[in-house]
């Protein structure tokens, strides 16, 4: 059972911390593989990252974070902003034991469900085919992007 909650990231560093991490460092590993980011030790990130971790409250002050739970166990995260009438997919992250168990679907229909946007807007790597189709199924269009990183593809949906 999927369970979905709101999280303070300032009464839960750690696991919000754990969740933004891992995803930080997939990212990084899978940005390396391709030639897009120098090859580093399987901890190491950017500088511009540490904040998430180790101050998760203070790097997401402006944002909401939202946790899934799976059985209790936390399986995945979503880190959204929102400007004017924009809502932003800033991170989702799912961990890889509780990938195909509809987690990251359960989050984006929990932004959706529960916010308020004309539009929601992200950005995904598109060699991460399984989540650019999630997307797609979820009513995001790929857009002109508005973000110059080579193999970043920009969606939105209309809220």
């Amino acid at each position: 059972m999927i369970n979905i909650r709101l999280v303070d990231p300032a009464a839960e560093p750690d696991v919000v911390g754990r969740l933004v991490g891992n995803y930080l460092r997939q990212t990084e590993r899978e940005k390396a593989q391709r030639g897009l980011a120098a090859p580093a030790a399987d901890t190491a990130l950017p500088a511009r990252y540490e904040r998430e971790i180790s101050h998760p409250a203070e790097a997401f002050e402006n944002c909401q974070v939202v946790m899934a739970a799976v059985d209790g166990v936390p399986a995945g995260i979503v880190v959204t902003q929102s400007v004017a009438d924009v809502i932003e997919i800033k991170r989702l992250w799912v961990e890889p034991q509780h990938r195909g168990k509809s987690v990251g679907s359960a989050l984006i229909e929990h932004v959706l469900a529960f916010t308020h946007a004309d539009i929601y807007r992200l950005t995904v790597w598109d060699w991460r085919e399984p989540a650019l189709a999630t997307y797609r199924r979820l009513g995001f269009e790929i857009v002109e992007s508005w973000d110059p990183r080579a193999h970043l593809v920009c969606l939105q949906r209309v809220g």
